[in-house]
This record gives C-alpha cells, structure tokens and sequence, in this order.
C-alpha cells in the first residue's frame, strides 16, 4: 500500500501546472472589485473564486438627510462563500485526480517494463514531499502575482501612485495611472487614499508607464524552482532516512 503513494517525479509536473492555473483563476483572473450604486448609497466590495466566488464581501453605504446634515453609515456585508468554497475544492480535487491517475498510468505503462523497480522506486516521490513543496511553489506564486499599488509624495505636494509585483525581486513596475477624466470631475481634488479606492474599484484602468523587468523574471523563476525542488530533496532525505532508520531498528526474522 507504502508504494501507492509514491509518484513518478514526471507525474509532479502536471500537477503543479493544474495547481498554477487553480491559483491563477481563483487569486487573480476571478478578482473583480465591483461598485453598485442605489437611491440611498451605494455597495461596493469584491469578489474572488473560480468557477463559483468563494468570498464575497465589502461595505453598503448609506446617505440620509437628517435635519440639512448629511449623515454616512456603512455597513459591512459578506465573507466566505461555502458553496463556492465547497464547489471549487471539489473541481480542484477531482482535476489533480485526473491529471495524477492518467500521467501515473501512462508513465508506469511505458516505462514498468523497461526499468527495474529499484530504478522505479529511485525516481518515485513521496507524496508527503511534493505536497510540502507543493505549499512552497503556491506560496512563491501567489507572491510573485500579488500587485502592491502604494503612494508616494513628490514635491509640490502632489502624490505618485505606482504598482509593482514580484518576489524576491520586483519584475512588474507601472506608474501614473490614467485618473484624468476623474481628477477633472472631482472638486476639490481627491485626497490620495481616494485615487486608491477608484483604482481598485476599476482593475483595467490603463497605466502610462509600465514596464517588465525580463532578467529578474528569469532570476525570480530560478530561485522558485530551486526552493521547490530543493523542499522535495530536503523532504524526500529525511523519509528516506527515516525508513531505512526503521527497517534496521526491527529484528530480523
């Protein structure tokens, strides 16, 4: 049952392009920052998950007249989808099941005969292992497509916004976002957490200048696969010599 779940190290590597895109189509292509006006406010939060949003969440705002004064209450609404949560752990779970099953069989098909299974078990991962590396890879992922838009003042008081993403080393750099149509609309001008808001509130906003920075993308995914793999051999030595540990610990029969 112990060799049932050891995987073909080929075998991880559709895997972790199924476990890419999942983290791709629910952390970044599902983001939608969304604003609904009403009468008396309006309802303005996001969404995130694919195919069903698995957080939902954000604020209603209301305005009433009281007395000439105009008074503003917000009110926070949503949070975690469980259906969505529910639905998407599934279609993930039963996509690496499918993926995992076919490149398992077509891999032990093709090479059972050819190899010994000594050769076999030498090219085998524990699946402890790759699961391991498996949170690394997801968490260097999710670093490296997480956009920072931040503020900063320049002289004369106006401020700066900009965007960068990437981990360790920054790879996407853009500035001066194309606010023109709603500065001019604004009077008095808006303060710089307000061009935040309306940024997030509209996530295709052009930007001026962007650019990509090609050798710390090479950099970035150098250092990414080395510490996968790295996290697997780490991983892999120690239950390797843990079980060899074990096996001489037990008398012989």
């Amino acid at each position: 049952m112990r060799a049932q779940f050891n995987l073909h190290w080929f075998t991880w590597v559709p895997l972790l392009i199924v476990l890419s895109a999942f983290l791709w189509l629910n952390l970044d292509l599902s983001n939608d920052a969304y604003m609904d006006r009403d009468a008396h406010g309006w309802r303005g939060g996001g969404r995130l998950g694919f195919p069903l949003p698995w957080w939902d969440a954000g604020r209603y705002v209301q305005v009433t007249v009281k007395d000439g004064q105009c008074l503003m209450t917000w009110t926070p609404y949503g949070g975690w989808q469980f259906r969505g949560l529910l639905v998407d752990a599934a279609l993930f779970l039963v996509a690496l099941g499918v993926v995992g099953g076919v490149s398992e069989w077509l891999l032990r098909r093709r090479l059972g005969a050819a190899e010994s299974p000594a050769a076999v078990d030498a090219a085998s991962v524990r699946a402890v292992s790759m699961i391991v590396a498996c949170v690394v890879a997801a968490a260097l992922l999710r670093l490296n497509f997480f956009v920072h838009t931040s503020v900063g003042a320049e002289l004369g008081g106006t401020a700066r916004i900009s965007q960068a993403m990437g981990w360790p080393l920054v790879t996407y750099r853009a500035s001066d976002p194309a606010l023109d149509d709603w500065l001019l609309a604004q009077s008095p001008p808006p303060a710089p957490a307000d061009c935040l808001r309306y940024l997030q509130a509209h996530p295709d906003l052009p930007w001026r200048l962007s650019h990509w920075f090609t050798r710390n993308i090479v950099l970035n995914i150098c250092i990414g696969l080395a510490a996968v793999v790295s996290t697997a051999w780490v991983c892999e030595f120690v239950l390797r010599r843990w079980r060899a540990h074990r096996a001489s610990a037990q008398p012989a029969n």
